[in-house]
């Protein structure tokens, strides 16, 4: 066999190529690509010797190398990749003995092709190995959407090929807080608890069952008041959400209904109906499923109009006024600072009667 020689090239598909001279009549080339994870190889002959040709597929993994050997008139795989892990290896033999090795680095996205006979190396480009991709931890935001923090491992140093996904929801904008560890990403507005969270890396993602990212819960600031008849009342807070059928609120026990959304996650109205009475009383308000209750609504105090006259004898007064309530065993009626007893609605809320005792002026 006469002189050999080797010429190698890189593709944008991460392909090896070397073409080795074993005669002058025969060629044998291989080509190992690392996006299919595959080595070809054939094998040209002159007129007069067999044609060859064979290929195998090839799993990366740790430590191995893949080893091809080439004759004049044959191919043969010997060997397979089974995974990858510090370092691994491709080495071609030709009939001669010329050996040349590709060892490929994880951490690099390139690795260089060593001609031990003294031809120039040759870079090319490999896929990096995939590193497992874990969450551990996420932070809530309110409903109308923000920043959040993920944390977790095996994210890379490059925000540019990492997605993640929030339940049915992109989370935009990923930038690295920590190498590897910590990212954040802007959540769109949204509702819900226990949404699962998915983030990619290239190719890679978390594979586990955890749902771990919840909106935060409905917060109140303010909420106005109505009479005991009830009312409109208005609700202004964080987190209350977009969507008004997602929404249930309960004031003082009792439901109120028609939610209308006046500002997206801000302020909301319900129409509270006849039934209570007093302050410091339970706003409930659940928003996908989310609840949170405060000890924050006032009823408007009862309002006198006018009262009926009797005779210093004592006897039954009419009252009429607003938001007097309708439940005989919390309202108390004092005349002249002595108690007015026996107390009944005629009409519930604006008209009362009750038995005033004997006295003048």
């Amino acid at each position: 066999t006469g002189v050999a020689n080797m010429a190698t090239t890189a593709t944008s598909t991460t392909s090896i190529n070397a073409s080795i001279e074993t005669s002058a009549a025969s060629t044998t080339s291989s080509s190992f690509s690392t996006t299919t994870n595959s080595l070809s190889t054939s094998t040209s002959a002159a007129s007069n010797e067999p044609t060859s040709t064979e290929s195998g597929m090839v799993t990366v993994g740790t430590s191995s190398s893949l080893l091809y050997t080439s004759s004049t008139s044959s191919s043969t795989l010997s060997n397979i990749i089974s995974t990858m892990s510090s370092s691994s290896s491709l080495s071609i033999s030709s009939s001669t003995s010329i050996s040349n090795t590709a060892t490929i680095t994880p951490t690099s996205s390139s690795a260089i092709l060593t001609s031990p006979t003294g031809l120039p190396s040759v870079p090319i480009d490999i896929a990096p190995p995939r590193i497992p991709v874990r969450v551990f931890n996420v932070s809530s935001v309110a409903t109308s959407g923000g920043a959040i923090t993920i944390t977790g491992s095996g994210f890379g140093a490059d925000a540019s090929v990492i997605s993640v996904y929030v339940g049915p929801s992109v989370c935009a904008g990923v930038s690295i807080l920590r190498i590897n560890t910590s990212i954040s990403c802007t959540m769109p507005q949204g509702s819900g608890f226990g949404l699962h969270v998915r983030v990619q890396v290239n190719e890679t993602y978390n594979n586990d069952t955890n749902d771990m990212f919840s909106f935060t819960p409905p917060s109140f600031t303010q909420a106005s008041t109505v009479p005991t008849s009830g009312g409109l009342v208005v609700l202004n807070g964080a987190s209350l959400g977009a969507n008004s059928s997602q929404i249930t609120i309960r004031i003082a026990g009792l439901p109120c209904v028609n939610i209308s959304i006046l500002t997206s996650h801000t302020m909301i109205s319900c129409h509270l109906g006849s039934g209570g009475a007093g302050l410091n009383q339970s706003i409930s308000v659940s928003v996908a499923g989310l609840v949170s209750s405060y000890p924050i609504f006032n009823y408007e105090p009862p309002r006198v109009i006018s009262i009926g006259s009797i005779g210093t004898s004592g006897g039954v007064v009419s009252v009429a006024g607003a938001s007097l309530g309708s439940n005989v065993n919390v309202i108390s009626i004092t005349i002249g600072g002595r108690d007015c007893t026996g107390v009944l609605y005629t009409t519930p809320n604006t008209a009362i009667t009750c038995i005033a005792p004997p006295g003048s002026g």
